[in-house]
């Protein structure tokens, strides 16, 4: 008898399993199922043939306990079984600030990935203020010069910066980490605990939803591994959502609207040509000003003759569509056509 309880027992759990599972959305599911598996082969897939001039910049305030200290060591750790070290490949850096920043070693310093490791295995803890806009300055001061390691401009090595931090900074931030991005400096900025997204926002490049990152507490900065292995080795154009409407162009950590030759990009940095049409809804067209019919005007959207009859494609129109207008002797004329 007892025996046949506890069967009927296992077959409700089971179907409660499943339905569960049914339940669950299927991106959550594939999500949590790639999660895990990145974070399993992360240190078989380092990223071949992408280099890198990597920095990392570590808060150690003293508002970080001993033990939460260590997993941000680990968590740098988990990270670079993915990078290929090396002069010719990724170079690392790291810093630690408090009240001061303490450079623990430049990106000239070390040749392997294992040297990497013990000097990042060998870092003390501060345990003092938290001066993020003081650690930014020096990242782009010293870190990132021809005298510490960093490659010529011209070579366009990427120079990525990855700041950890879980306080409110206690100098400006704002203004040295927009000249950081000007100077090409991509800023990852991760924030742990009760950080202030606003602050985040400031630190780190555009666009935030690919640059800024908030997690609840030490224990959980280990789920961003898989997030940033896929960032540093994957082309992103290919892996995101990039919605650029032209051309995307992929970096090894992130991603760029580009437009075809004569468009220019919205100020949303993904669609081309505002879509500016005559109060008439007459198109309009880019045509030298003495050559236009009156009441017509000319934006950049106009930008392609199909033969001598003077017919011109509008490819800016919504969704894709396209408006033909014909200029001629006749009466302007409007008609649909196919997106190109």
């Amino acid at each position: 008898m007892s025996s046949q309880v506890l069967g009927v027992l296992c077959l409700l759990c089971c179907c409660e399993a499943a339905l569960l599972d049914r339940r669950l959305p299927r991106a959550i599911l594939a999500g949590a199922q790639n999660l895990t598996s990145a974070s399993n082969n992360s240190a078989e897939t380092p990223c071949r043939g992408v280099p890198l001039d990597f920095a990392f910049v570590i808060d150690s305030s003293r508002s970080i306990r001993p033990r939460d200290y260590e997993k941000v060591k680990a968590f740098i750790l988990d990270l670079l079984q993915f990078l290929e070290v090396g002069p010719d490949a990724t170079r690392v850096a790291l810093l630690q600030y408090g009240s001061v920043v303490q450079s623990e070693f430049p990106l000239n310093a070390h040749a392997s990935r294992a040297e990497v490791e013990r000097a990042v295995r060998a870092m003390q803890h501060l345990a003092s203020g938290t001066m993020t806009g003081l650690a930014l300055q020096y990242t782009m001061d010293t870190v990132f010069t021809e005298e510490q390691g960093a490659r010529p401009a011209g070579l366009l090595i990427p120079r990525i910066a990855m700041v950890v931090t879980d306080g409110r900074p206690q100098d400006t931030v704002e203004a040295v980490a927009a000249e950081a991005r000007r100077a090409g400096v991509q800023i990852f900025a991760i924030g742990v605990g009760r950080v202030d997204m606003k602050t985040l926002q400031a630190i780190g490049s555009q666009p935030h939803s690919e640059h800024v990152y908030l997690v609840a507490n030490f224990s959980r900065i280990q789920t961003l591994n898989a997030v940033f292995q896929s960032k540093l080795c994957g082309d992103m154009c290919e892996m995101t959502d990039h919605q650029c409407q032209h051309i995307c162009v992929s970096s090894p950590a992130s991603y760029r609207c580009k437009c075809r030759l004569g468009y220019t990009l919205n100020t949303d940095g993904k669609t081309t040509c505002s879509r500016k049409h005559h109060p008439n809804t007459t198109p309009e067209l880019s045509l030298p000003s003495s050559v236009l019919p009156p009441g017509f005007h000319h934006p950049a959207c106009f930008q392609r003759i199909y033969s001598s009859n003077m017919i011109y494609r509008d490819n800016c129109f919504v969704k894709g569509t396209c408006h033909m207008v014909s200029v001629g002797a006749a009466p302007v004329t409007t008609h649909p056509s196919r997106k190109p």
